[in-house]
């Protein structure tokens, strides 16, 4: 790991320690009791929230003072759906932070920012303070028995905030940590205006969540003080939540809007539907290539490469090519909506034609940018 990146997230748990420490909590086994009652919960999906009680209390031999089914509704493990969901996203992401933390490939961990980065700014997800919580755990369990001296003392001190945190600070700090380790890395610049929104909500839910509550005492009076604070703060996250949305969703819109109009017009009449010549092409050129082609003169060379090079560089931005041409398959009405279909009528809903796509039609995203052409065959098997 680079010695950078190490202080960075040393930093963040320090930071995070000494919010813990200024902000205790009023039963302090709360986390201990938080992580026994998960793991309970994730090994066995179909337990009700009385059988987890009853389980933790006869291994414990005590009392559980937690109170379980607000935390199971809250962060959508009632059931056994919700509960498989968590453990498939611990799968995913986890993975995908040690190798944002710990591989020395730029590339690995620039796709492993970009995994992670779209889940840490979804705050609609319920079960994200029990992922996050999860995640942290594991990476304090990893580095605390690492070979490595640093990271292994690092590991200890990420455990010890732990114990002093519930599941919204968790997230919190695990945002912290995959931010820092973003920008030592060059995948992150300077927070955005949707980036500062981000750290406002994340706040936001720090202080309305009741999870770390300071002792105070217990009148009447403090108590709807607390409610009325409570009920502003939601307000204001709600807001927060969705201009935050809007923005994001409308720079996403703006820039998807560019790419599909630039890539309609390529492939247009106009411009002799250059998406399906440029594929065109390059199949003609690959199978030249195979059968032991060399371009003449050499400088036709960089023309032929240049070329693959366009049409992968579509795919990867995510431009695809929704069927093949050549192909033959069959088809009802009801497959006109994203097709071009030249042949006779359809009798019925439930007639079926075979078809040979003429054209492959293109697809960015979710947005069809050319329907392929399909033209009525005579019915005969499928090409493979």
């Amino acid at each position: 790991m680079q010695p950078n990146l190490l202080q960075l997230i040393a930093a963040e748990v320090q930071a995070m320690d000494e919010f813990a420490k200024s902000n205790p909590l009023r039963y302090p086994d709360d986390p201990r009791q938080i992580d026994e009652v998960l793991l309970i919960t994730l090994s066995n999906p179909t337990w009700s929230g009385t059988q987890i009680i009853e389980h933790y209390e006869r291994k414990r031999g005590r009392p559980l003072k937690l109170r379980v089914q607000p935390i199971l509704y809250k962060h959508r493990l009632g059931r056994a759906d919700g509960r498989e969901e968590c453990l498939r996203e611990v799968e995913l992401y986890y993975p995908a932070l040690q190798v944002l933390l710990e591989s020395p490939n730029q590339a690995e961990a620039d796709t492993a920012y970009r995994t992670l980065q779209p889940w840490l700014s979804d705050h609609r997800r319920m079960n994200g303070p029990v992922v996050g919580r999860l995640m942290v755990n594991s990476l304090a369990n990893d580095w605390g028995s690492s070979q490595d001296a640093q990271l292994q003392k690092l590991g200890k001190q990420i455990g010890a905030v732990m114990r002093l945190i519930l599941l919204v600070p968790s997230l919190k700090l695990l945002r912290r940590i995959v931010y820092r380790a973003a920008e030592a890395r060059g995948f992150r610049e300077r927070a955005s205006l949707a980036d500062q929104l981000e750290e406002m909500i994340t706040t936001v839910e720090d202080v309305a969540s009741g999870e770390t509550p300071t002792e105070r005492v217990d009148t009447e009076s403090l108590e709807a003080e607390n409610a009325d604070l409570k009920a502003a703060l939601f307000g204001l996250k709600r807001e927060l939540t969705d201009l935050q949305h809007h923005i994001k969703e409308n720079q996403e819109l703006a820039k998807t809007d560019a790419v599909v109009t630039l890539l309609v017009e390529m492939n247009s009449a106009a411009n002799n539907h250059l998406l399906d010549n440029l594929v065109h092409s390059s199949r003609a050129v690959n199978q030249l290539l195979r059968q032991g082609w060399q371009p003449e003169p050499v400088e036709m060379e960089g023309v032929v490469y240049s070329l693959k090079m366009l049409v992968d560089y579509l795919e990867r931005i995510g431009l695809n090519q929704m069927r093949t041409v050549g192909n033959r398959e069959k088809i009802a009405m009801d497959d006109l909506a994203y097709l071009s279909y030249v042949g006779s009528e359809f009798a019925s809903p439930d007639d079926m034609k075979w078809v040979e796509f003429r054209t492959s039609g293109w697809k960015y995203r979710d947005r069809i940018i050319a329907r392929p052409q399909a033209v009525e065959v005579a019915a005969e098997q499928p090409t493979k």
